[in-house]
Parts: structure tokens; sequence; C-alpha cells
């Protein structure tokens, strides 16, 4: 592992969402019902991007399980964790079974961050080639990603997602889709976090 790796840097300000560390300088633990975890978990990745279970790690790189959990027991992994209880209100007031283990996510960025790592350690010592590596990209990504065409295309799709969330929840009687709750919540944080900056300059 470099010296300089991209790990994800936390504001303090964002504590009370993501939880605290404990013993593991890189492990956030949440704690509250089990309605909750879904809010919690966009809220997360509103701030910090898109999350994997470590499960899902191997998507990025060629390593087992048993790599995956000593590299995040060795505080080398940014890990969110968000302990459910049983819920007293709301959709999963009914389901009362206790759930023993956390929900678990690591940003994909650090994912990214590791497999960058291996590439480059395969390349330097000659095991592999940049080109051999970049073979295995579909000739599509990086113009998918790239193109205004996409991000405007995007831009309309997600309109056209809000719209639809919209009329659903209209139809079925809701105040508030879950997206719309969502993104309340986070112009809330925003707004406070913006607040507690200007008051420290």
């Amino acid at each position: 592992m470099t010296a300089h790796f991209p790990y994800e840097i936390i504001p303090a300000d964002l504590f009370p969402i993501i939880g605290k560390l404990d013993e593991n300088p890189r492990s956030y633990h949440a704690y509250g019902e089990l309605g909750e975890v879904s809010y919690w978990y966009e809220a997360l990745t509103k701030v910090i991007g898109p999350l994997v279970t470590p499960g899902a790690i191997s998507m990025y790189v060629p390593v087992s399980r048993t790599a995956i959990g000593k590299r995040i027991k060795e505080a080398r992994f940014t890990v969110f964790n968000f302990h459910a209880k049983p819920a007293t209100k709301g959709l999963f007031v009914n389901k009362k079974e206790k759930r023993e283990r956390p929900y678990v996510y690591v940003p994909v960025s650090e994912c990214k961050a590791w497999r960058s790592e291996i590439e480059a350690k395969l390349i330097r010592t000659g095991q592999a080639t940049i080109e051999e590596i970049d073979d295995e990209k579909p000739d599509w990504y990086d113009g998918f990603y790239n193109s205004l065409s996409f991000d405007e295309e995007w831009a309309f799709r997600q309109m056209d997602m809000d719209k639809q969330a919209g009329k659903h929840a209209e139809a079925i009687g809701r105040r508030e889709s879950h997206s719309e709750i969502l993104r309340r919540v986070h112009k809330q944080m925003q707004e406070e976090l913006i607040k507690k900056l200007g008051e420290n300059e």
C-alpha cells in the first residue's frame, strides 16, 4: 500500500449521521432502528459517493474474502457500519427478528485505489502490461462516461425518474416519495454545514 492512499476524508460535522469511530481508526458505527437504514445509506452515498458491501469488493480486485477481511481488520479501508435494532415505528414495525450483524459498506473509490495499486505492482514486476490490463475494459466504457451527450441524457433521465416518483407517490396517497424525503434531508444537511462553516470563519 502506498503512503498516500486516498482514504475518504470525513468532516466531523457528518459524525451524527455516519456514527463514531471504534478502536479501528477507519471504522464508523451508527446505531438506529431498521427503518432508518435506507436513509442512512442514501445520505452516505450523497456525501461519500458509491458504496459496496465487503463481499462486492471482489468486483474491483481479484482477491479472496480472507484478504478483504484482513484489509478491513487492519484499518486499510474506510468502513461504514449501521447497527439496526427492531423498529418501533414506520414500515418495519412488524419485522421483529433481531439482526445480529450490522450493515457494512466501503467506498468504491477505495476499491478502485486498491485495484490501481495491484495493477501498478503487476506492471512494475513485469507480470502484466498496461495494454493487457486495459484490454478488459469494454469498448463502450470511456465514451459512455466522457461524452457530453451522456451527461445531458442522464440529467433528463433523472428528471423523468423524479417525475415518476412524484406521480407514484401521488397515486398511492403518499405525501412525499422516498426520494423527495431524502432530497429534503440532504438540502437541510447542506444548509446546516454552510451555516456552521460561516460561523467558524
